[in-house]
């Protein structure tokens, strides 16, 4: 199923390979500042560094949310 266009409204849209690839990496790296901060920490405290881990992903979920995954076929312009 494709996405609709925001800019035309079509729904001749196709994925990026380019935007998948950035949000994957970014999703990585998300992943792993946020072990590394819950072993840093779980070093001290278990607990603490379950917290921390669980923190840094929350405070990092918009991370990655201005790479454009779709490109629109009619109006030629990526969303």
């Amino acid at each position: 199923m494709s996405k609709q266009c925001p800019h035309c409204g079509s729904y001749n849209t196709e994925l990026k390979i380019s935007g998948n690839i950035g949000i994957g990496l970014i999703q990585g790296a998300r992943l792993a500042v946020a072990g590394a901060t819950s072993v840093a920490v779980g070093v001290f405290n278990r607990s603490a560094g379950h917290a921390a881990g669980h923190a840094v992903l929350h405070n990092t979920e918009n991370w990655g949310n201005d790479i454009k995954r779709y490109h629109c076929c009619s109006c030629k312009r990526d969303f």
